[in-house]
């Protein structure tokens, strides 16, 4: 992949998403309430290395495979499987009991702000690519 991609740009939005996913995921969860993080250890650090490693990387990688692609039908094919990741990631993350949803409506929410970090990172990567392509980077 650092072929692919430049490392600059996946190594800024691994830390932007990183930064986000890690800080606001726990806020909803310990102060706001909306769902519990599971007590138990092992399940605690999966939890903790799905926010903080895989859905980072996973959205990196997506973002920047989105931008990438040439093609219309490509990028809508990758931000359509970017999509599928994500909800995959979230319900795997309930079904396995990492977190504990009060109310159905509440896993919608969490899907929906899945989506909206993904759609945040591609803006801040075009917004990043153009910043370069006006300076040194």
């Amino acid at each position: 992949m650092h072929k692919k991609f430049p490392p600059k740009d996946l190594a800024f939005l691994f830390l932007i998403v990183d930064f986000l996913n890690t800080n606001l995921y726990y806020l909803f969860g310990d102060a706001f309430h909306v769902f519990d993080i599971s007590k138990d250890p092992s399940r605690y650090v999966s939890f903790s290395l799905l926010q903080s490693l895989i859905i980072p990387n996973v959205i990196a990688i997506m973002a920047n495979a989105s931008i990438q692609s040439q093609a219309v039908t490509g990028k809508l094919a990758v931000q359509l499987a970017a999509i599928g990741v994500l909800v995959g990631l979230e319900l795997m993350s309930h079904l396995l009991l990492l977190i504990t949803y009060h109310q159905f409506h509440t896993a919608i929410w969490l899907i929906f702000y899945r989506l909206v970090l993904f759609y945040m990172a591609y803006l801040a990567l075009k917004g990043f690519k153009r910043m370069c392509s006006h300076a040194i980077c």
